[in-house]
């Protein structure tokens, strides 16, 4: 059996979103060792590192490295830090990066997150698309962002990009739950 598996393998983050479901207050990192043993034991086609912000891992490289090497197709999730700390040659071992929005005007945006995080958007978007790299926004669907996806779209169609939207699920707090608009 062949599989597509998306990875976190560190729960590190530059930003503070309040919906993110992996804030903990203990910091993780699976270890190079483990992400090796997930390759080397599974038939892995499609590897997406998602959750933190997979730059921050002290071994992303290596780990970006040796899955490329053994022709496994690699996709990231990124509020964009993670783009501007890999080289060229690294980034375009990627087939697929997805950026996180969540609005579509940078300040609200930012002011959302916690962090100035729309630069990197606009500069990691225009690295990979420079680099040939397909790109996504992907969206979590919440009460503070639901009325504007029509304008999410436009914002996706402006650069060229799909738009991923995802239902933000609670696991810290319900607030930014849709259906809390009942």
């Amino acid at each position: 059996m062949k599989y597509s598996i998306g990875i976190g393998i560190t729960n590190r983050c530059n930003g503070k979103c309040s919906h993110c479901y992996s804030r903990e207050d203990v910091e993780y990192d699976l270890s190079f060792e483990q992400v090796r043993k997930l390759c080397d034991n599974l038939e892995i086609t499609a590897l997406n590192f998602g959750t933190g912000e997979s730059g921050l891992h002290k071994d992303f490289t290596k780990i970006i490295n040796y899955a490329y090497e053994k022709e496994i197709k690699l996709a990231l999730t990124t509020n964009g830090h993670t783009v501007s700390l890999l080289s060229d040659e690294t980034l375009e071992k990627f087939s697929d990066i997805d950026f996180s929005l969540d609005f579509d005007n940078g300040e609200n945006h930012d002011a959302f997150r916690g962090i100035k995080t729309s630069v990197n958007l606009e500069q990691g978007i225009s690295r990979c698309k420079k680099l040939g790299i397909e790109c996504s926004f992907a969206c979590a669907l919440m009460k503070d962002n639901y009325k504007i996806m029509d304008r999410m779209l436009l914002k996706a169609r402006e650069y060229d990009l799909n738009l991923r939207i995802n239902v933000y699920k609670p696991v810290h707090t319900d607030k930014n739950m849709a259906s809390s608009l009942r």
